[in-house]
């Protein structure tokens, strides 16, 4: 979400003709972290488990935006079920 922010940013600090593009990217960005975002903690809230556990790790992935979304696509996602027993 902070790459979309970015994206922004750098669209209105350039004010070309082109800014309508980085503003669109920089959407688009941040609606496919939004979808993934939403995903991981629906998929963390259907586990088995102390639901408190549940909780911290959705918070978790919610506050560190991107970085806790490649962690838990990437490593997290197998080991999460174990995790919040």
């Amino acid at each position: 979400m902070i790459i979309g922010y970015f994206f922004i940013s750098l669209a209105i600090e350039t004010r070309r003709i082109n800014q309508y593009w980085f503003i669109m990217i920089g959407f688009i960005i941040y609606i496919i972290g939004l979808v993934l975002c939403i995903k991981a903690v629906l998929e963390i809230l259907a586990l088995n488990g102390d639901m408190a556990k549940k909780l911290i790790a959705a918070i978790l992935i919610v506050v560190t935006s991107w970085v806790g979304l490649a962690v838990y696509y990437f490593y997290a996602r197998e080991n999460m079920a174990q995790w919040v027993k």
